[in-house]
């Protein structure tokens, strides 16, 4: 099998001689899985700001990195709980278009 390309956004370090869809001529098309924790509404900011700097400790350990990079992940950077929450708003919106222009429907 050959890899023609990759969904992610960026080539992948398991795979740097594979281009991105959009390298290849495919415009707009990425795709990633990716992971977050959130919390309840309502937790308090002392608590989500302390959640915070611990999962960014650990996604910044270079035992975690390596790790991860050896299951093929794009390692990410640290973030905020703000640009988290915007992340996950605009991935919703970018779905939702893409399943209404699916004319998919609910059953």
């Amino acid at each position: 099998l050959r890899a023609l390309a990759v969904a992610s956004r960026q080539r992948l370090p398991a795979l740097p001689d594979v281009p991105t869809f959009a390298e290849a001529g495919v415009k707009d098309m990425y795709a990633s899985a990716w992971y977050g924790i959130v919390a309840p509404a309502g937790t308090p900011s002392d608590v989500v700001q302390r959640l915070n700097k611990e999962v960014n400790a650990v996604v910044a350990d270079s035992e975690m990195k390596k790790r991860m990079e050896g299951m093929g992940a794009l390692v990410p950077e640290g973030q905020t709980p703000e640009a988290f929450g915007a992340f996950i708003r605009s991935e919703i919106d970018r779905y939702a278009d893409i399943v209404k222009m699916s004319g998919a429907k609910m059953e």
